[in-house]
């Protein structure tokens, strides 16, 4: 738990006092026009993604569906209608997931490579933060959280490995022998009503078989004897 703790650390909430900051960090983001070349970026792949034509479909069909069960007439209300037929799709929530879906498809690629870094470099510029210097602070403790994970699984190993010698010194194995095969079961196809059955009760096992010519006892073999000299 405590390795956990060093892997993740909780990233703090704001507070009341960040706000100020906050707000000023959006208002000089905005002002630089950075929103606005992110909102392109995203709406010219909109159309390039699988959720924007799932959801385009479903909401053609449910709009066509909502459509045929409707009485047209001149005097008919076209503001109601589509008033109704908006409500009808928001109460569905056909669009939320599906934009939802959209957005993970859309934003989620550009957060890390394109997004993030514009807005830490104008965070830290508001701020006075050297964005070189943080950069490095972060490759730092990137480099020591997995030298600690390394750490953590060679431990592991040698823990594994000091019980299996244990288990060696105490005489028990470790791994099954080489060479060796477990004993065999009982065969599934061998009835075992009929393993100690009396040969001569049944037809051409030990005794000629009744209307079957040249059936000879010694001359049956196999699993299926008098079987051989009768196909024959």
């Amino acid at each position: 738990m405590e390795s956990e703790v060093h892997l993740r650390p909780a990233v703090p909430e704001a507070t009341t006092e960040d706000e100020p900051a906050i707000k000023e960090v959006i208002s000089k983001v905005k002002s630089q026009g950075l929103f606005d070349q992110f909102r392109k970026e995203c709406i010219a792949d909109v159309d390039t993604k699988p959720a924007y034509h799932n959801l385009l479909q479903r909401v053609e069909s449910y709009v066509e569906h909502f459509l045929q069960g409707q009485k047209w007439s001149l005097s008919a209300n076209k503001n109601q209608l589509r008033e109704t037929l908006r409500r009808r799709l928001h109460n569905s929530g056909m669009m939320q997931n599906g934009v939802e879906r959209i957005i993970e498809q859309v934003v989620n690629p550009k957060i890390l490579l394109g997004i993030k870094p514009k807005i830490d470099e104008a965070v830290c510029d508001h701020l006075g933060i050297d964005l070189k210097a943080r950069q490095e602070e972060q490759q730092r403790r990137r480099q020591e959280q997995q030298k600690l994970l390394l750490q953590q699984m060679q431990q592991q190993q040698q823990h594994v490995q000091s019980l299996q010698s244990q288990n060696v010194k105490n005489g028990e194995p470790v791994f099954p022998p080489s060479g060796s095969t477990p004993s065999a079961g009982p065969n599934p196809w061998v009835n075992p009503a009929m393993v100690n059955y009396p040969s001569s009760s049944i037809p051409g096992v030990g005794a000629p078989a009744p209307g079957v010519p040249g059936a000879n006892p010694q001359t049956m073999g196999g699993n299926f004897p008098g079987i051989v000299n009768w196909i024959q």
